[in-house]
């Protein structure tokens, strides 16, 4: 399946990573994942300079006190897949999140 997921964070770093490695772990992968961050630090962007062997796409936007739904917002700019799911960074998703949320998809096509 052809699906983008954004995550919004603002100074969550522990929260965000265990929400991104669950999301990197996917029985389901997404073809990319979009990270809005209003971080003070630059620890998730760090984080993500050094990842290796991934083979998801993950594109990184720092901005400047953006609460979720706007930088959901501005997210979605950078979506060019069929699909978009959300999570916000406190949201570890099950490793089948995004399987059985595509198969309810399917079901309804």
């Amino acid at each position: 399946m052809d699906i983008t997921v954004i995550i919004p964070t603002k100074d969550e770093f522990d929260f965000f990573i265990n929400t991104f490695k669950a999301t990197i772990n996917q029985s389901l992968k997404p073809i990319k994942i979009i990270i809005i961050d209003s971080s003070i630090q630059n620890k998730i962007n760090n984080y993500i300079n050094n990842l290796k062997n991934i083979n998801i796409e993950i594109i990184y936007r720092r901005v400047e006190k953006a609460y979720p739904g706007e930088a959901r917002n501005k997210g979605i700019k950078y979506v060019n897949t069929e699909w978009v799911a959300f999570l916000d960074s406190k949201t570890v998703p099950d490793i089948d999140w995004l399987k059985s949320s595509s198969q309810k998809i399917n079901i309804l096509k």
